[in-house]
This record gives C-alpha cells, sequence and structure tokens, in this order.
C-alpha cells in the first residue's frame, strides 16, 4: 500500500489570479428587484444573496460593449451567483450600477473560462444609489435618505 500524503494543491495558481486591492463598489436602487425573472421561490431574498456576494473576495469578471451603444456591461460570477453590472457615467465619473442577479450555470462557468479573467478583491460594497444625496451613515456605513 502507498501512503497517502495531505497536501494542498491550489486550483488556480496565485500567479494566474489578477489582484485588485480594494472592494468593488456597487450602486443599485433600493426599490427595484434584481432578481432574476427565474429566480426559485425557494431560493435566498434578494438581501440574502446580496448579504452573501458582499463578502466574497475572488471571482471571475469579463466585460464587452454593446452593439451600437457607448455603454459597457460586466458580468461577475460569484460562488453560486452570475452578477450583471452596468457603467454608467455621470459628470465625466465612472459608475458601477447593479443590474440582474442569476443563479450561475454551467454555460455561465464556460463562458467564464473562455472569455473571463479570476479576479481577487477585498469583497463588493454594495450600497444604495441614496448615498448621494444626504451625508447621514448608518451603521455599516452606507448612506441613506431620512
Amino acid at each position: 500500500m502507498t501512503d497517502i500524503i495531505n497536501t494542498s494543491v491550489p486550483f488556480w495558481p496565485e500567479q494566474k489570479v489578477a489582484k485588485y486591492d480594494s472592494e468593488i463598489p456597487l450602486l443599485y436602487r433600493e426599490e427595484n428587484n434584481y432578481l432574476d425573472k427565474n429566480w426559485p421561490d425557494n431560493g435566498p431574498s434578494q438581501d440574502q444573496a446580496i448579504d452573501q456576494l458582499k463578502n466574497v473576495k475572488k471571482g471571475w469578471i469579463s466585460s464587452f460593449k454593446l452593439k451600437n451603444k457607448d455603454s459597457v456591461m460586466i458580468t461577475l460570477l460569484i460562488s453560486k451567483y452570475k452578477v450583471n453590472v452596468s457603467v454608467g457615467n455621470s459628470n465625466g465619473n465612472s459608475r458601477l450600477w447593479l443590474s440582474r442577479i442569476f443563479f450561475a450555470n454551467n454555460q455561465d462557468r464556460q463562458r467564464m473560462l473562455e472569455n473571463g479573467a479570476l479576479v481577487s478583491f477585498d469583497g463588493l460594497s454594495i450600497m444604495s444609489n441614496c448615498s448621494k444625496l444626504t451625508g447621514k451613515s448608518t451603521s455599516t456605513g452606507q448612506r441613506k435618505l431620512s
């Protein structure tokens, strides 16, 4: 019999992982539903899905420019979710807006392996667009209308 050696081998070598040493900030409107229209009734709520996404440290990212438009769409594949993000421009400053949250499927994973890049980051910062309107912070550091 052979002895089994307990060693850990990383699935993705560190030299293949792009590093972004900051949070990825995403804006959203509190009144909108961002869950996929086919979201299962027994799936997590939007708040639960967003809370899970805030704690991630690594995921896949890809981007593409929409035909006949100046818009850029970014897709993040994080854990069991595919998150679509649109890049908006406000007064010459780019803003990342949450567009839709899906459960990732095998086709999404295949596309990321073909077209995406693996990136490590310090989580997602998902905040309401109301933060721009007031200076009042909540306990989570996000700002809300009063």
